[in-house]
């Protein structure tokens, strides 16, 4: 299973804590960049900087991360 770093010991900016929102709401890259009003690229690079801080490997382990840190809700 995978690991995911401790929700307690990660720290979000509030526009990384909006980009996970928006991800956990199936929005893809070009649908977050045009509600933020920013690059595609430039949310790749937050995505990227999500994926690092929490450990996850890609969109699932972004949501379960979300989930588990309280920032959304199921």
């Amino acid at each position: 299973m995978l690991q995911l770093n401790n929700p307690k010991d990660v720290q979000l900016s509030e526009k990384e804590i909006t980009v996970l929102k928006l991800i956990c709401d199936d929005k893809d890259t070009k649908e977050i960049a045009s509600i933020l009003d920013l690059s595609p690229r430039t949310i790749e690079k937050r995505r990227d900087d999500l994926r690092s801080k929490t450990g996850a490997k890609g969109y699932p382990g972004l949501v379960r991360f979300a989930i588990n840190s309280g920032i959304v809700k199921v």
